[in-house]
């Protein structure tokens, strides 16, 4: 299931011009995410386009095809000005100088302008498509990724019962490798397939892989890049030292106020049960917004807390995406770090130490009894660093059947409708509920 090449035919085709040969027209809402990375929601609808009347309407010689104009449909507005795509006093040039040649040209496309008509744009029918009982609507809607329908998703004469996502993973990690050794390596372009699975094959198999993994390397999500990240992360705690905590943020996102203020959602957890569902739809139908909304709270967790109040050296991040939604796993150092690591080492090494002496007979105990002072050096001051890191506790915790649950999630809480003597309590809470 490998997409066909493309043929020449189609090749270097403008979005315009492979809209005009579809034979399907899709439309859906689609956003840019922080990252840049586009995404789509809501629901997809493809109208049937009738491209006969495009092919018809073209000319059938290619000297006779310089220029082709075409005209959406649709009434008239009020300024008829509006409605002349060109005329001559349309403006072609800039503020730079126009060369002699340039301005022939600007001449011939011109003249080719004010001649030709502009040709009207495929009618597009009203009925959608039923995605249920076409066949092959990629293809129609898509012909440059799928020029003869060959590894189209939507194709129901597949023998294997494969579901769509399947499918379409398969069709990501094909986008994701095709040309992957060519781009890297251009000089060997000319390589056919079977030249290029023979040096597979062949005993030069590891200088080919070599080559392919340092390209894939730069794909998020691959085994390679990942590999690539861990040995930079070692490479960071090789240099500087190993980090003093980890930790891991999860995110709030039924409960945010600040969030869902932003779909208008009403924040009255009285309401019952249908401000719940409201809350639950505006993160299902928003997963851009959600995931925006938690990266900008990590940050300034990171930035006022971690490296303003904790004093961070450097820290690592990796979001994750699972069923539930975004959360985060990192890691950070402490300028003010003892050397966690090493003080825990000498502590095991004073440990065991003592109970060596304690358990034998020894006759010279000068070299157990510095290591034991040594150890129970390092495991005070691991202990009074931890006093200062971790300086809270939970005031009521749930085995001692004192705390009482709330009605309202202390996530849903706007920080400044929480009174003095609520903090408490609340910090309580929200020990117990998260």
């Amino acid at each position: 299931m490998i997409p066909s090449a493309i043929p020449q035919e189609l090749q270097d085709l403008t979005q315009v011009e492979e809209m005009l040969i579809a034979q399907a027209l899709p439309i859906m809402r689609v956003y840019i995410k922080p990252g840049g990375q586009r995404g789509y929601s809501g629901q997809c609808i493809n109208l049937p386009q009738n491209v006969k009347e495009l092919a018809t309407s073209l000319l059938r010689y290619p000297n006779e095809l310089s220029v082709i104009i075409v005209q959406t449909k649709g009434p008239p507005t009020d300024n008829p000005s509006e409605d002349i795509i060109y005329n001559d006093s349309t403006e072609m040039s800039s503020f730079l100088p126009v060369g002699e040649q340039q301005q022939q040209e600007i001449e011939a496309v011109r003249n080719q302008l004010s001649e030709n008509e502009p040709m009207p744009w495929p009618t597009i029918e009203t009925g959608p498509i039923n995605e249920y009982q076409i066949s092959h609507l990629a293809t129609m809607a898509f012909p440059t990724l799928f020029p003869d329908g060959k590894a189209d998703p939507t194709n129901s004469g597949i023998l294997r019962d494969v579901p769509l996502q399947e499918r379409i993973k398969h069709l990501l990690k094909c986008a994701e490798q095709s040309g992957i050794f060519l781009k890297q390596n251009p000089g060997e372009a000319h390589l056919t397939i079977d030249e290029l699975r023979e040096m597979a094959a062949s005993n030069n198999t590891n200088v080919f892989m070599s080559k392919l993994s340092r390209y894939v390397g730069n794909i998020a999500g691959t085994n390679a890049y990942w590999s690539r990240v861990r040995e930079e992360l070692k490479a960071i705690i090789t240099s500087v030292g190993a980090p003093t905590l980890f930790c891991t943020f999860s995110s709030a996102d039924m409960h945010w106020p600040e969030l869902h203020a932003l779909f208008k959602a009403s924040t009255d957890c009285e309401t019952g049960s249908s401000t719940s569902n409201v809350r639950r739809q505006n993160v299902i139908n928003n997963p851009h917004i959600v995931d925006w909304f938690f990266t900008q709270r990590l940050e300034s967790f990171v930035k006022h807390w971690l490296y303003e109040t904790l004093g961070a050296k450097w820290h690592w991040f990796r979001y994750e995406y699972q069923g539930r939604g975004i959360h985060c796993h990192g890691t950070a150092k402490l300028n003010n770090d003892p050397g966690l690591c090493q003080l825990t080492q000498t502590a095991l090494k004073g440990f065991l130490a003592q109970k060596f002496k304690d358990e034998n007979d020894c006759s010279d105990t000068t070299e157990l009894d510095q290591d034991i002072e040594a150890g129970q050096k390092a495991a005070d001051t691991v202990c009074q660093y931890v006093d200062w890191l971790l300086s809270t506790v939970n005031p009521n915790p749930t085995d001692e059947d004192m705390w009482i649950r709330p009605e309202v999630h202390p996530c849903q809480r706007s920080h400044h409708d929480i009174s003095e003597h609520e903090k408490q309590s609340d910090y309580a809470d929200l020990l117990n509920m998260v």
